[in-house]
Parts: structure tokens; C-alpha cells; sequence
């Protein structure tokens, strides 16, 4: 994989974690209106540049593995 197709697999994982951290605020506030716990705590929304393996020390190991 060279440098602009792991850029463009980043960005796709980024796009993957917010619509995934959108839904988790969403499902929150529904559980707020609602007088329910929030099912999500910030641990959970901390976890997700883990997940989805985009936390800095990720992407710069993803980098240099890339041809150039």
C-alpha cells in the first residue's frame, strides 16, 4: 500500500469512528430524554481511536510501514 491509499484507508476509518461516536451521542441523549442511564460513559467514547486502530502511535506505525 503506498502513502495516498493509507491515507485514504485512515480517513475511511476516521469516517467510520465518528459515525460510530454520533450514534453514541445520539443513544445517549434519547436515554436522557428518556429519565434512563446513558448507555455509553466516557470510557466508551475514549475507546473508540483504539478501535478503529487511528490513536497517533497507529497511524504513524501505519505510515511507515507504507512504500513510498
Amino acid at each position: 500500500m503506498n502513502k495516498a491509499q493509507g491515507a485514504a484507508y485512515i480517513n475511511a476509518q476516521a469516517v467510520s469512528a465518528l459515525c460510530e461516536l454520533e450514534s453514541m451521542k445520539a443513544a445517549n441523549r434519547l436515554a436522557n430524554t428518556q429519565e434512563q442511564c446513558a448507555p455509553y460513559t466516557e470510557v466508551d467514547f475514549l475507546n473508540i481511536p483504539n478501535r478503529f486502530g487511528i490513536h497517533h502511535n497507529a497511524v504513524l506505525t501505519f505510515f511507515q510501514g507504507c512504500n513510498r
